[in-house]
C-alpha cells in the first residue's frame, strides 16, 4: 500500500472519530447551575457592595428590594455611600456570627443570574432585617421589581424616615447618581 492511500484513508478516519466522539461528550459531567436557592440560613464568604453578596457555595445573592451605591462605577470608582453600605452589611454579617438568613421573594433570579433574597441578620436576640437597615441609614433606596413582596411598605416607611431625618443619601436632599 501506498503512503498516498494509507494517508488518504487517516484522512478519512479522523473526521468518522469526531462525528462518533462528539456526541460522548454530553455524558460527561458538567457544572450545574442551581435553579434556586432554598430559604435558609448561609455563611457569608464576601459582600461584594451594599446590595450584593456571596454566600457559601459560591452563590451570588442581590438583596431583593434595595438599590445601594455601586463599588464599582464608572472607571472603577465607587459611588459615594458605596463603601459606608458594604461596611454595614459586613458588620451586620459579623453581628450574626458571619450567617445570613435568606428568605425569597418574587423572581428567584435577576437579570444578571444572581439570587434575589431578602437577607435577615440575628443581632443579640433579635433578627434584623439588613434592607430596612441600610434604607434607615441612608444607605440605600428602596426598589420595586414587582415581585409582590409583602415587605415594601416597611421599607418606604423606613426610607421617608431616613429622608425626613437627612440620613446619607438623603443628607444633600435627592440622591446623586
Amino acid at each position: 500500500m501506498s503512503w498516498r492511500r494509507l494517508l488518504r484513508r487517516r484522512a478519512l478516519l479522523w473526521p468518522v472519530l469526531v462525528l462518533l466522539l462528539v456526541p460522548c461528550l454530553r455524558l460527561l459531567p458538567r457544572p450545574r447551575r442551581t435553579p434556586f436557592l432554598p430559604d435558609g440560613s448561609y455563611r457569608v464568604l464576601e459582600v461584594i457592595d451594599g446590595d450584593t453578596i456571596v454566600v457559601e457555595g459560591g452563590h451570588r445573592v442581590r438583596f431583593v428590594s434595595v438599590d445601594a451605591p455601586e463599588m464599582n462605577y464608572g472607571r472603577g470608582r465607587p459611588e459615594p455611600l458605596a463603601e459606608e453600605a458594604r461596611a454595614a452589611v459586613e458588620a451586620l454579617a459579623a453581628a450574626s456570627g458571619g450567617r445570613l438568613r435568606l428568605e425569597g421573594c418574587g423572581p428567584p433570579r435577576d437579570r444578571y443570574g444572581r439570587f434575589l433574597k431578602h437577607p435577615y441578620a440575628r443581632v443579640g436576640t433579635r433578627e434584623v432585617m439588613v434592607e430596612e437597615e441600610l434604607v434607615l441609614a441612608g444607605l440605600a433606596r428602596v426598589v420595586d421589581y414587582g415581585g409582590g413582596c409583602p415587605h415594601l411598605e416597611r421599607l418606604y416607611r423606613a426610607e421617608a424616615r431616613a429622608r425626613r431625618e437627612r440620613r446619607g443619601m438623603w443628607a444633600g436632599g435627592a440622591r446623586k447618581r
